[in-house]
């Protein structure tokens, strides 16, 4: 994961960093429950995804490799910026209060395939919860903030607005060039490189892996919830 001549931007005072942004937060939390008005939550939800806060660069999907186009039926699809929605198309962000996969999508998948709801719901709740109470070489550390930052921040991109969230903490606590990481591995894989992963050098290597858990696993539940509320709708129209 290191090899390559590209230098690393990373060092031991950036782990420091983040874990006294992660204490920081965790005191805050601690001494008010207020994470401001929807209002002022959802205009931050918009200006992430757009792009716009540190200069986040915006990313474009490729067409697909000559290679994997005949074994696609659409080889043209791909995913699309939520925020490039023309205006007026009558598409709005999700909202986790009127659908989610606590309530709404765990209870419909159960309804549908049983075995398969309580599995996804463990596969879930595992790969959020997995902690060490460290980071880096810094204990004693809360690490849900950023954990619940890289799950709400892929949501985000997926267009899905969490109103009890505080979007203030992805920018405190995930980098730019993490960002565009985390973009980069759940819109545009195709366009990963060795070197994109440099901006997880200053994790450990078990780390490095429970992130890439947490990318794929937040991906999959954003486009779970879009299928069931599509579903949702389908079922409650037809009855």
């Amino acid at each position: 994961m290191n090899g390559g001549a590209v230098k690393c931007s990373v060092s031991r005072e950036d782990i420091g960093e983040l874990a006294e942004n992660l204490k920081g937060i965790q005191k805050a939390d601690e001494d008010t429950e207020d994470s401001g008005t929807e209002e002022n939550q959802l205009e931050r939800f918009q200006q992430m995804i757009g792009g716009c806060d540190n200069g986040e660069p915006a990313l474009e999907g490729s067409p697909c490799p000559e290679c994997v186009a005949p074994f696609l039926d659409e080889p043209e699809f791909c995913h699309a910026n939520f925020a490039d929605r023309e205006e007026g198309s009558g598409i709005h962000p999700l909202k986790s209060f009127e659908f989610c996969w606590e309530e709404q999508g765990f209870s419909l998948v159960n309804r549908l395939y049983s075995d398969i709801g309580p599995l996804l719901d463990c596969k879930f709740s595992c790969v959020g919860s997995l902690t060490y109470n460290k980071i880096g070489d810094v204990e004693n550390v809360d690490t849900s903030p950023f954990r619940r930052a890289i799950f709400n921040y892929i949501h985000c991109i997926k267009g899905i607005f969490h109103d009890d969230y505080c979007y203030e903490q992805v920018n405190q606590l995930l980098s730019r060039d993490f960002k565009s990481f985390v973009r980069t591995v759940t819109c545009f894989s195709e366009k990963v490189t060795p070197e994109k992963f440099h901006c997880l050098d200053m994790f450990k290597p078990s780390e490095q892996v429970h992130i890439n858990f947490l990318l794929l696993e937040a991906r999959l539940q954003a486009e779970l919830l879009y299928a069931l509320r599509a579903l949702n709708i389908y079922i409650t129209r037809r009855s």
